[in-house]
């Protein structure tokens, strides 16, 4: 497995050594880890060449601290994961933060991104607008987002809506090597009818027959797709059950996160749909946004 492993200059790395020994990765590994450093260049707005001068230098400074800050991050992370992996390399390279990760797993064919919580800075807001969550809107490969520490990976909740998406997440799952002591909980919503976008129904005389049939055919349609991602993840030999809720998808899927407290959530990226761009798909923006623990995102 190949793995790109996005590292905050200055920051703690501390999650990476973690979720490199914790979660479940197909050996042999290969490590790329992946410093960008982002100079912040204000425009010049005298044109004389002392103003010039200590321009140049105030940028040489902030670039020389920032390689520092990268060097000495990855020095001790190679350290660290150099008796877990095949191979540790290193690349630190200038400009936006998601372009150069995205520049890395590209060039590299990455399996799989990994961006994490640090505490602060760029890389620990997972929240709309940062940089995780851009990595995951663009990347093309799976990306892990570690929103926090955890002591192990043996809770695994696996959201499905029968998507060409959801089923890439739910193979790309059962490729790994998960634990046999793990709990891998597959989780589908029947969205109620009125949860459904723009569903046109007859008159007040028939609407409520309506209802019904759609409410009826949404359970089925849940119900094939509990029964299809339990084939595909058969190979498993850890403990796998399965959850079916009502109602709002992402609402529900948020609740169930609060109620069963996974260790590591997986969804999948619908990417562009209807021949526009939807970056995620609204229910995995929500559950980006509005949960806290560690997040693996696939893309088909």
């Amino acid at each position: 497995m190949r793995i790109v492993i996005a590292v905050e200059p200055h920051a703690d790395p501390g999650w990476v050594e973690e979720g490199i020994r914790i979660f479940p990765l197909t050996d042999p590994l290969n490590i790329v880890l992946a410093s960008v450093l982002d100079i912040p260049r204000p425009p010049l707005t005298s044109p004389g060449p002392h103003a010039r001068r200590l321009y140049g230098s105030a940028i040489a400074g902030l670039r020389a601290e920032a390689q520092r800050g990268a060097e000495k991050v990855v020095e001790s992370l190679y350290a660290a994961l150099r008796h877990r992996a095949a191979s540790v390399a290193v690349r630190i390279v200038d400009g936006r933060p998601t372009a150069g990760i995205l520049q890395v797993a590209t060039s590299w064919r990455a399996d799989l991104i990994l961006v994490g919580s640090s505490g602060r800075g760029a890389l620990s807001r997972a929240i709309l607008g940062s940089v995780s969550d851009e990595v995951v809107r663009t990347a093309p490969c799976p990306v892990l987002v570690a929103k926090r520490r955890v002591a192990s990976f043996e809770r695994v909740l696996v959201a499905t809506d029968g998507s060409l998406h959801a089923e890439a997440a739910l193979r790309f799952v059962a490729g790994l090597p998960v634990p046999p002591s793990a709990e891998l909980r597959i989780c589908a919503v029947s969205e109620t009818p009125d949860a459904l976008p723009s569903v046109p129904l007859p008159g007040r005389a028939r609407r409520g027959g309506m209802l019904l049939l759609l409410a009826e055919v949404e359970k089925r349609t849940a119900i094939q797709t509990v029964t299809k991602a339990l084939g595909i993840v058969a190979s498993l030999s850890c403990r796998v059950q399965s959850s079916l809720r009502k109602g709002d998808a992402g609402r529900e899927l948020v609740d169930e996160v609060h109620r069963w407290v996974p260790d590591l959530l997986v969804l999948g990226a619908r990417g562009r749909t209807a021949g526009r761009e939807v970056a995620l798909g609204s229910v995995a923006e929500t559950l980006l946004r509005e949960t806290k623990c560690p997040t693996l995102v696939v893309r088909r």
